[in-house]
């Protein structure tokens, strides 16, 4: 107790240094977490239940895809209005005709999901020189747009 006496304003400053280092600790996790309760995407992704993808559309889009020479798998991932297909294909498969794909997917789509998502496909095989491309169809726009490979050219340097 003497011992306490003796250097009290030792312990009241440890005290205030310590309340003040939790203070600035919270702060700062407040300024990098700003609200961990929220959604990752905040109000981006409301009205998504009226247009969600079903599971039955994927599966006729699924189908639809595989029925087609020269696909081998396809694969669907879902991230916040971003639905991304992803095509494995055959290494003889044209370009032109792996394009075509992507328009298969959007005509199983209702008009309210092509306005509502944006679509993107990834075509891939073995075949390095030709493959992978990127098809990517904004929500306001009715084409997509394909990642520049320039086929059959070599890069040079």
């Amino acid at each position: 107790m003497e011992f306490i006496k003796k250097h009290k304003f030792w312990f009241i400053g440890l005290a205030v240094f310590l309340v003040l280092m939790i203070l600035v600790f919270l702060g700062i996790k407040e300024l990098v977490y700003p609200d961990e309760s929220k959604n990752l995407y905040g109000e981006r992704l409301d009205g998504i239940e009226e247009v969600t993808v079903t599971e039955e559309q994927n599966t006729k889009i699924k189908d639809t895809l595989l029925s087609t020479a020269g696909v081998k798998n396809v694969t669907y991932h879902l991230s916040g209005r971003i639905l991304n297909y992803i095509i494995s294909l055959e290494d003889d498969v044209a370009i032109d005709v792996a394009k075509t794909l992507a328009n298969k997917v959007i005509e199983q789509l209702s008009d309210e999901q092509k306005n509502y998502f944006d679509i993107q496909i990834f075509l891939n095989a073995e075949d390095k020189e030709r493959y992978p491309l990127i098809g990517y169809k904004h929500k306001t726009s009715t084409n997509f747009l394909w990642s520049n490979r320039n086929i059959g050219e070599k890069d040079e340097g």
